[in-house]
C-alpha cells in the first residue's frame, strides 16, 4: 500500500484570506495546501524555470516532512473512473477486500470524506468463484453529491488506530486540471469538495 497523509485541522478554505503574495516556496506551498482545505500535496510537473527545481524539491521534502507527524493514511485502492463506476457500481480490486475490516455478517464499509462527512457502501461479492467485489447500495448517492465524472479519480484509504481500535476509512475523489501554483499554471490533479 502506499503511503499518504490524511486531512489535518484546518480551518475550511472559506475562512482563509490572503492579501500578499507568500514570501518563500514553502509558504506559498502551504498557502496552497492550506486553501485547498488539505494536507496532500500534489505530485505536478510545473513550467518553471530549471534553476526553481531544486528548491522546490528541497521545500517539499521539508513540508512532507513537517506533514507526517499528522494523520498517515496507508492508500489501498486509487482507480479511474469509467462509466459503469458513475451509474452503476463502483469496481474495486479484489486485494483491496484483504485491508477492509468488515465484521462477520456485515458487509458495509463506512468510509469519511475530506469533510469529514461518513458515506455507506455495500461491499458486494460474488458467493462462488471470483468475488469480483464492488460497492454498490450508497456509492451513488456519493458519486451524485461529488459529481464525479468519467476520468475522475477515487482513492480509499485506510487509518489505523494506534490504541488498537477498529480502522478508519476515507475516501476522497479528485478532477485532473490545470491549478495555479506559485503562478504558475501547472496540470494536476485537485481534490473535490
Amino acid at each position: 500500500m502506499k503511503s499518504r497523509r490524511g486531512t489535518g485541522g484546518f480551518p475550511p478554505s472559506s475562512a482563509l484570506t490572503t492579501t500578499t503574495t507568500p514570501s518563500s516556496p514553502s509558504a506559498a506551498l502551504c498557502v496552497a495546501v492550506i486553501a485547498a482545505n488539505r494536507c496532500r500535496v500534489i505530485a505536478a510537473d510545473p513550467v518553471l524555470p530549471s534553476s526553481s527545481s531544486s528548491w522546490i524539491s528541497a521545500e517539499l521534502d521539508e513540508l512532507l516532512s513537517w506533514m507526517s507527524c499528522w494523520i498517515k493514511l496507508d492508500e489501498i485502492f486509487s482507480k479511474s473512473l469509467k462509466q459503469t463506476d458513475i451509474s452503476a457500481r463502483l469496481a474495486i480490486p479484489t486485494d483491496a477486500l484483504k485491508h477492509i475490516n468488515m465484521p462477520e455478517g456485515d458487509n458495509n464499509v463506512y468510509p469519511k470524506d475530506l469533510d469529514g462527512k461518513e458515506w455507506r457502501f455495500q461491499c458486494y461479492t460474488r458467493p462462488t468463484g471470483h468475488p469480483k467485489p464492488a460497492f454498490t447500495t450508497g456509492w451513488l448517492d456519493f458519486v451524485r453529491a461529488k459529481g464525479l465524472q468519467i476520468g475522475d479519480k477515487v482513492t480509499f484509504s485506510k487509518l489505523e488506530d494506534e490504541a488498537g481500535g477498529p480502522p478508519q476509512y476515507r475516501i476522497h475523489a479528485s478532477r485532473l486540471g490545470a491549478i495555479k501554483l506559485m503562478g504558475a499554471k501547472v496540470e494536476g490533479w485537485a481534490d473535490l469538495p
